[in-house]
């Protein structure tokens, strides 16, 4: 059951969160230049519009997909948790979390691991691997994953 876009309720300095509208879908094998996917692209935004840490938001056939730029990379899900259906393309986005062991096998605090990089739902706290969509915590759960195509005139959503 499709569900409708909640707004942002948090703010968070690391983040600039864009809001875009729904420009509809394009059949891309009618296009004369660029990349031709031979499937219906929803376009998102801009390039420019779209700055690394970023996200977008559009809606295609009732569901609500979340585009975000992440480590220079598009990436994009159904912003539904598999948990409980969260919003989960409105969530923070941290660095794994690692626990430092010494070689006693003492336990010596946490730091962060730069080169993991997550997506936290807000609702119930389950975190996300941004390039693979698979959950941190159990590796049989994932958000489902959209193509993307970034060309001159924008970034688009194979649907």
């Amino acid at each position: 059951m499709p569900r409708a876009a909640l707004p942002l309720n948090f703010a968070h300095a690391a983040l600039t969160i864009a809001r875009l509208p729904n420009f509809g879908v394009r059949d891309i094998a009618r296009r004369r230049s660029g990349q031709r996917t031979g499937m219906p692209e929803l376009f998102v935004a801009r390039s420019e519009d779209l700055p690394e840490g970023a996200r977008a938001f559009v809606t295609a056939n009732g569901s609500q997909i979340g585009v975000i730029r992440a480590k220079g990379q598009l990436h994009a899900y159904l912003n539904m948790c598999p948990h409980q259906g969260g919003p989960v393309c409105e969530g923070l986005m941290v660095h794994r979390v690692e626990e430092i062991i010494a070689e006693d096998k003492t336990y010596q605090g946490m730091r962060f691991c730069e080169d993991d990089l997550h997506i936290v739902c807000p609702w119930h706290g389950w975190e996300f691997n941004i390039e693979t969509g698979r959950c941190a915590g159990d590796g049989k759960h994932g958000l489902k994953r959209f193509q993307t195509v970034e060309r001159e005139d924008g970034i688009y959503v194979v649907v």
